[in-house]
């Protein structure tokens, strides 16, 4: 009839009307959604701040100081000033003498020299616990060094790469004692209350790293920290290459710069990188921590000046080797690789030979030291777990970490896997207890 033919033609006339209208509001909705995300992308970009750390020494840990010259010459392409980024590093492996290819420095497999251009901020004696921390926190460090310091304030984005030896509640510093959970966390918490920054993020390549921000309170600073290996684990290094005699890379490290260098980070958000990085590193378990909503965010916020529109980098020819060890072991493997490709270096042997001595003082040490105060030797929680059963006691950690220190030598590559011991101590026993033990084991034996 009429009537119906009209009622369908007003029907299709409404929907029609409905289906522009629905396609408008998805049109206008999905240009709200990339405005929001270009906004967030472009978030504070305009200052940024990067601090870089290799926090050892020594040839035969070549890859912490390979890993931050790598990031180095990632922050730089990408356009960050060479007055907003400082590196802290030894400098010691690009000329030494064990290096064959002499004033290079590699990365990865067949890769290119990462050490080129790499500026000289703080090296040698300057590279502590204490400038870093100074440096971190804007404080005037003419004299020393080049002088660099963060310069941020409560618009500023900070980044801070750490790729050192590490155990529970502490990182180790080539010079000038370890860096503790404790000093770092009030560091960045007077930073937070002086309003040195907006938000801040800190990726950590140590052996059980997550132990320097489980559970103590990253959350509440608008600071975002991501570990190479859980407050349990050791990380791993890996690539070994048979040019320069030495492990290249950490597995986690370059996990973390090859995703960043291949990666459009205008898009990448933090969260996929965590989980990119969760998957590939197989050997220790990535952890997250802190103010997990920062995982939303690109990595350009932190990773790029002014968002600089770079074309992701094609997939470099990065060659993996099937090498790869728990960076506790990382001297003796080398060291037996030695004795192999040099059967007759008498020297090679000695080393070995002074290597094994030193680690059955230091069986003796620790063995005593656990049976004394009854410390569980086994494992702890040994898994993909980022968190420790109960909060660790970081002024016992520290206290006795450094009456040890004093009374029984500072930690050797192979002695530093013992250095948990203190941590499980510290749960049922105070300070002066463990130190007074090591007073009676360390004037019998002392490597």
């Amino acid at each position: 009839t009429i009537t119906n033919r009209r009622f369908r033609a007003a029907f299709f006339d409404t929907t029609t009307h409905f289906s522009h209208l629905t396609m408008k509001l998805l049109i206008l909705t999905v240009l709200l959604a990339l405005f929001a995300i270009a906004a967030h992308a472009a978030d504070n970009a305009s200052d940024l701040w990067v601090l870089l750390v290799a926090g050892s020494n020594g040839y035969y840990n070549y890859r912490h100081q390979s890993d931050v010259y790598h990031a180095w010459q990632i922050f730089r392409k990408n356009g960050i000033p060479e007055d907003h980024i400082i590196i802290m590093h030894y400098d010691d492996i690009a000329n030494s003498p064990q290096n064959p290819i002499q004033g290079k420095v590699f990365n990865t497999i067949g890769g290119d020299d990462v050490y080129h251009d790499v500026p000289k901020d703080y090296v040698g004696k300057d590279v502590t616990a204490a400038n870093f921390m100074k440096i971190l926190s804007g404080q005037d460090m003419t004299g020393v060094g080049s002088g660099k310091t963060i310069k941020s304030d409560s618009n500023s984005n900070i980044f801070v790469y750490f790729a050192d030896h590490g155990s529970v509640g502490l990182i180790a510093m080539p010079v000038g004692g370890y860096l503790y959970a404790k000093d770092m966390y009030h560091t960045i918490s007077t930073m937070h209350e002086n309003n040195k920054y907006k938000e801040l993020v800190w990726y950590i390549e140590a052996c059980e790293s997550g132990s320097m921000a489980d559970r103590m309170g990253y959350e509440k600073l608008n600071a975002y920290v991501t570990t190479a290996s859980n407050p349990h684990v050791s990380s791993y290094a890996c690539d070994y290459d048979s040019r320069v005699k030495t492990y290249l890379n950490d597995c986690w490290s370059r996990n973390f710069l090859v995703d960043t260098e291949t990666s459009d980070l205008n898009s990448k958000t933090f969260l996929q990188q965590f989980e990119i990085l969760k998957q590939k590193t197989t050997e220790s378990p990535a952890c997250a921590y802190g103010d997990l909503t920062i995982q939303s965010e690109v990595l350009a916020n932190f990773m790029t000046w002014k968002q600089a529109a770079r074309a992701p980098q094609n997939s470099p020819s990065v060659s993996v080797s099937d090498s790869r060890v728990s960076s506790r072991n990382v001297m003796e493997d080398m060291l037996m690789r030695r004795v192999e490709e040099s059967a007759n270096s008498l020297s090679a042997k000695a080393e070995l030979k002074k290597f094994y001595e030193d680690a059955a003082k230091a069986d003796i040490i620790y063995g005593a030291f656990a049976h004394a105060l009854d410390v569980n030797t086994k494992p702890s929680n040994a898994d993909d777990k980022c968190h420790t059963a109960s909060a660790l006691n970081h002024d016992c950690i520290k206290a006795a970490t450094i009456a040890h220190n004093e009374v029984c030598g500072e930690y050797t590559e192979y002695s530093f896997k013992y250095s948990s011991y203190i941590a499980k101590a510290c749960s049922t026993h105070d300070a002066n207890a463990i130190t007074q033990e090591f007073n009676k084991i360390c004037s019998v034996v002392r490597i």
